[in-house]
């Protein structure tokens, strides 16, 4: 195992049968209402003044959220497992 190493997960992992898009999570976002800091801290599992906040491809303009260009198929990185249920 080269490099490699075996790890366990003893809690249960979700993982969706298709990566959701940054364009479509922006819709979820903004299908909510208004979002709160705090909202955001748990949808996208980062404090604001977190350096891994600028990876980012759903940023705010206003009250609304928005996909920064050219990554609106991307798979939707940095969100929180505790939004699952949305």
């Amino acid at each position: 195992m080269d490099g490699m190493r075996r790890v366990r997960i003893s809690d249960s992992l979700w993982v969706d049968a298709e990566p959701v898009s940054n364009a479509a999570y922006a819709r979820f976002m903004n299908s909510t209402g208004p979002t709160a800091n705090g909202v955001v801290r748990e949808r996208f599992g980062t404090e604001p003044c977190e350096k891994r906040g600028a990876h980012r491809q759903i940023v705010r303009h206003g009250k609304d959220w928005q996909v920064v260009a050219k990554t609106e198929m991307h798979p939707v990185v940095l969100v929180s497992a505790d939004v699952g249920d949305a």
